[in-house]
This record gives C-alpha cells, structure tokens and sequence, in this order.
C-alpha cells in the first residue's frame, strides 16, 4: 500500500514594509513654493499679453473702458526703446542708422544718414499689439529738407497703405555707388501701396488720423496684422533724417470746461470708424456724435 504524498504549502510572502513618513515641509519650503507659483502666474501672463493671446484683449473691439490713462504710444517704430530692443527684424537700405542716446538705454533721436538715391528701413515685427491706435505721429529732432519721404505700412491681408512727405528740394546720388540688395518681395508691395493722404508738418512733428480699414485691421486680434512698417526715402543722398518718434498712438481726448463726458458702445454690429452716432437726451433733444475710431 502506498502512502500518499501531501504537496507543500505554498510559501505566504511577507508584507510589504510600510511607507516611508512624508517629508514635513518647513515654512521656508513652503513660501519658496508660493512664491515659485506666483512667479509662473506672472510669466503665463506676460507671455499672453507679448503674443496677444488674452481672450479678453484680443477677442472684441476695444470700447470704452478698455483704454487707461493718457494719450500714449500704442506700437512705435522708432522711439525711446530704439528698434535693435524691439522684436522682429529690422533693416538698412541706401543709408546708415544710428541712435543718439542718453543714457545706456533711453534713445533720444535716431539718425538715417541718406546715401543712396533711395533708402530704406524696413521693420518686420513679430507681433503687432497697437489695437488701441488711431493715429500715425511722427516727430522729427529737426524738420527735413530735401527729398520725398514715405512711410507705410504692408498688412497681412493684402493691404498696403503710405503718407508721402514731398519737399521741394531733391539731391541727386553720387555716382559710382552699387546700389543695395533689396527685398524684392516687400519693396514691390510698399511701392504699390496705396497713399491714403500727405505729411503737412506742424513746426517738426504731425498727428495724422489712420484710415478706417487700417483701424479695423488693428482691432482684428490678429498678432501680425502689420507684416512690414516701412520708410523709404527718395532724393536726399547725402543728408540726414533726424527722426524722434515714429508710432501708431491714441491722443489724449481734449479736455472739456463743462458738461459730462460718456463713453459707450454700440452693440449689435461693428461700428465703422466716421460713423454719426444719434444720441436722444431726457429732454427730447438730439445730438450727433461722430464716432471718429469706431466707438
């Protein structure tokens, strides 16, 4: 007779080891942590607003209340900032540029020196935050005196619009100069563009309305509805343009003595800028505004 065998037990593993305790987090880790988060909120932000990406700044027209403060630059070319700070790439044509400064950073007035028949700058940004234009100033250190000069903008929808600045006196190039390799693509569309009106200097600066489809390009939310800002220069080799602002800005509304100013919107559909607005008071009387940017 056989006994019969009995298989082993199956051996029990042993339990895992518990879990190591949690760190205790001190109060210096904990306010770097907050302060690391608040710093990451900070960034998000900054890089929304540089790439125009807010919902609430790029998604309507502006009304209102959405402009703060005084009348300002809203996207300049050339100003105190100097464009090798700015974004996007800027280029030289028929002359020399250089900045006169006064200090290490802030520029007080940049110099195109003519050397060509025909000079060029030509900036090409990354991105266009001027929805809240309206106007095209430009100032000069000294008023020009010689040659034509023309400054426009190429747009990404097709568009390409310029002012033109006509003096009476011209320059002749000297002879013997090669002249410049240029772009041919953008020199074609800017001298095609279309010119929407003259440069009438007051003393050495002028404050020019921009037209109503640029305005509305602008207020587009598109982050590069100006593909090219441009300047080009005819007829003065061997002088000098002496400019100190070159921006798309919104002037400071005029101050009034008496009465209330109102600010408001007009839902329902997109206003052009030029449009009569009726406005009805408690009295029964009327009085038409001229929504002069849209709004």
């Amino acid at each position: 007779m056989l006994a019969e065998r009995t298989p082993p037990k199956p051996e029990i593993p042993p339990p895992p080891p518990p879990p190591p305790p949690a760190p205790v987090q001190s109060s210096f880790d904990k306010k770097a942590q907050i302060e690391l988060q608040q710093l990451s909120a900070r960034v998000a932000t900054l890089e929304s607003l540089l790439a125009g990406a807010g919902g609430t700044l790029v998604d309507h027209a502006p009304v209102a209340s959405d402009y703060r403060g005084q009348g300002a630059p809203a996207f300049a070319m050339l100003d105190a900032v100097g464009p090798y700070r700015k974004n996007g790439l800027f280029e030289i044509y028929g002359g020399n540029f250089r900045e006169r400064r006064s200090g290490p950073i802030s520029v007080t007035e940049a110099d195109f020196e003519i050397t060509h028949g025909q000079a060029w700058l030509i900036w090409s940004p990354d991105f266009t935050p001027g929805k809240d234009a309206t106007h095209l100033q430009i100032k000069f250190a000294a008023p020009p005196t010689t040659g034509k000069l023309t400054v426009g903008f190429v747009l990404d929808d097709g568009q390409s619009l310029a002012w033109v600045l006509d003096l009476a006196a011209k320059s002749a190039e000297p002879a013997g100069l090669l002249p410049p390799i240029l772009p041919e693509d953008i020199v074609t569309r800017a001298n095609n563009a279309q010119v929407v009106g003259g440069i009438k200097l007051a003393g050495n600066q002028v404050t020019v309305p921009l037209p109503p489809s640029l305005v509305l390009n602008l207020r587009s939310g598109r982050t590069k509805a100006i593909s090219q800002w441009f300047v080009k220069v005819d007829d003065a080799a061997g002088t000098t343009m002496r400019f100190q602002t070159l921006a798309l800005v919104r002037p400071a509304p005029p101050a009034t003595s008496t009465g209330v100013a109102l600010a408001g919107k007009v839902v329902g559909g997109d206003i052009a800028p030029n449009t009569s607005i009726e406005l009805l008071e408690e009295s029964g009387a009327t009085k038409k505004k001229c929504a002069r940017d849209g709004w």
